[in-house]
């Protein structure tokens, strides 16, 4: 019996897979030890998980079966010793199952499953045969081989548990470089289009400056001139707080109920010098619906819409700020404008991601509104536009419902 031991629990060492390696315990103490019926029982944060039960045949033991050994495989686990009961059909706590007679169980041994440290559970073993019962001699034998078998399974556990986590720090490091190399890929398209843009109104600006400079010029002249540098500077400044908005548009962030007004008072207030020199007016509810975001992207997405408003708006621009129920779930912001429209083919074009050097966004309405589709998206919500020419547009975003 030694030998025999000895060599399968040789196997059990080789055995990488958990429920491989209890089912071969179980199976190879049945016949070893000539037992009708075998369970190992693993411990699981105090629980016990009857993980494999089988009858000598290989077949599983119906589950209310189990339950009548329970007391005694808590009794070992107590002790963390080994049991023997020779005549099951007089043991007290066996008959209280009222089953013991009805299976016919005449035998039972029980030992743990224990390393140095760890207590990992329980092997058990019933015998149907007055032929095959278990004495105090048999425990020694089977607590070998139990050790050998829980250190198998201690190993196959750590192994389960550190393939696990390779398997998920992989699957993060896959994202990870993925994400990376896309936002790398985006940042290069961005860099090139803004290069592209700034030195356009850049040498405007450099032109116009040279003309200041004539002594010449009249006043009117001076002050077209003066107003073509403002009106360039702001599409300057258009496509550096692109930029802005793009860098933070990849942060991680906490989506949490958002104070609308103070993001469109902020908005306003950052937009107050373009609002005075347009002579603008502006119109808002008194109240704003309750949504899930982040405040500064939000911010950010009505700072775009209605500078965009503004700039590409009537004379004077009238500008209204609302919000209306998308759905039960979904909140619909927007800002309405007195412009000159969008054709459909132009609507199509505004909130389309950037690629290297597409400037289709870089007319009229900016490279902004591809990087708030962004920011929105990645809030949950959905950017809109809808526009008639000579009838002004409707830009909208939606964001959950807080």
């Amino acid at each position: 019996m030694m030998e025999e031991l000895l060599e399968i629990t040789l196997q059990l060492a080789e055995t990488r897979e958990i429920d491989a390696l209890l089912d071969k315990a179980v199976m190879t103490a049945l016949e070893v030890f000539d037992a009708e019926r075998g369970y190992v029982i693993l411990l699981e944060d105090g629980d016990m998980d009857f993980r494999v039960h089988r009858h000598q045949d290989g077949s599983p033991i119906p589950e209310p079966e189990l339950q009548i050994s329970r007391t005694l495989v808590q009794r070992v686990i107590d002790k963390g010793e080994g049991l023997v009961v020779a005549d099951a059909q007089e043991h007290p706590d066996l008959k209280k199952a009222n089953s013991v007679s009805t299976l016919n169980i005449r035998s039972v041994i029980c030992v743990p499953l224990r390393t140095r440290y760890h207590l990992h559970g329980v092997i058990y073993l019933e015998s149907r045969s007055t032929a095959s019962v278990f004495y105090d001699e048999d425990i020694p034998p089977l607590q070998m081989f139990a050790n050998h078998a829980a250190v198998a399974i201690e190993n196959a556990l750590l192994n389960a548990e550190l393939e696990k986590q390779v398997t998920a720090r992989t699957k993060g490091l896959s994202y990870a470089n993925e994400r990376l190399a896309q936002i790398i890929d985006e940042l290069d398209a961005f860099a090139e289009t803004v290069a592209h843009d700034l030195k356009r109104p850049l040498g405007v600006l450099y032109g116009y400056a040279n003309l200041l400079l004539d002594a010449q010029l009249t006043e009117e002249e001076r002050y077209d001139f003066a107003n073509k540098i403002v009106v360039t500077a702001e599409r300057m400044e258009d496509i550096i707080n692109s930029l802005l908005m793009l860098a933070s548009s990849h942060a991680d962030v906490e989506i949490l109920p958002v104070n609308m007004a103070m993001c469109v008072d902020v908005a306003l207030s950052e937009l107050e010098p373009l609002i005075l020199n347009r002579g603008a007016h502006i119109t808002q509810p008194d109240a704003w619906p309750r949504v899930l975001g982040y405040g500064q992207w939000v911010t950010a997405v009505w700072a775009n819409y209605i500078s965009n408003a503004i700039k590409y708006g009537g004379e004077p621009p009238r500008i209204e700020l609302g919000a209306t129920a998308a759905n039960d779930d979904m909140v619909q912001f927007w800002v309405s404008d007195n412009g000159i429209g969008l054709t459909p083919e132009q609507q199509t074009q505004l909130f389309t991601p950037f690629v290297r050097l597409d400037h289709t966004n870089s007319d009229g309405h900016g490279l902004g509104l591809s990087i708030v589709r962004r920011i929105v998206e990645r809030l949950g919500g959905k950017v809109g536009v809808t526009s008639q020419p000579g009838e002004g547009s409707v830009f909208s975003f939606t964001l959950p419902r807080a």
